[in-house]
């Protein structure tokens, strides 16, 4: 094989991995800074609601877990409703008498 075709796949390798390695990075960035269960597309993304809204941690989850559910895992749809519930009890300081509600 010539020098130059040997520098050619060299070259074509070299980009290959940087390209692979950009699609890798962007998968991350999406997931972790704007998954699609956190609704950007809809042009509410639930962290500026929740900021806007100037929700505490309780009410902030709940609303986060109630945006998501069906959408981040639909089989954990009813999981993401009770944590939901869970947090609004915990904002009402009512968790422990509601332990027993699920």
């Amino acid at each position: 094989m010539s020098q130059s075709i040997k520098d050619r796949n060299h070259i074509w390798l070299l980009s290959e991995n940087d390209y692979k390695k950009e699609e890798r990075i962007d998968l991350a960035v999406e997931f972790v800074n704007h998954p699609k269960h956190y609704h950007k597309e809809t042009g509410f993304e639930v962290i500026d609601v929740i900021e806007a809204w100037d929700l505490n941690f309780s009410l902030g989850n709940a609303v986060k877990y109630i945006s998501r559910a069906g959408y981040k895992d639909s089989d954990k749809s009813e999981e993401d409703l009770q944590k939901a519930v869970w947090y609004i009890l915990r904002h009402l300081g009512k968790e422990d008498k509601y332990k027993d509600l699920f």
